[in-house]
């Protein structure tokens, strides 16, 4: 008999993005909100974190963005994202 765990997450459930800064390691959680307000610096040693002259930066925000926006849609379904967990991932990288 086969068992598989999935994990699944409503758009609602996401309340932030958390940054780890590359010079000090320091992370920060940041709520979508500010996220998407472009004041990511590190807390720690302020170097920007997310500089609006990358375009993957501005990729992040548009992200971030979205994700405001479907949490405030009420679809006539309930529409969830399948989370890879650490068992699947260890048993995709067996096969």
């Amino acid at each position: 008999m086969t068992s598989e765990t999935r994990t699944y997450i409503d758009f609602s459930d996401i309340a932030g993005v958390e940054v780890t800064c590359h010079e000090c390691q320091t992370s920060t959680t940041r709520t979508l909100e500010r996220f998407v307000d472009g004041t990511c610096v590190c807390p720690n040693c302020e170097t920007p974190l997310l500089p609006y002259n990358q375009t993957d930066a501005r990729t992040l925000l548009n992200f971030a963005n979205a994700l405001r926006f479907v949490q405030g849609l009420k679809p006539a379904a309930r529409i969830r994202l399948n989370i890879k967990t650490l068992s699947s991932q260890t048993s995709a990288g067996q096969q």
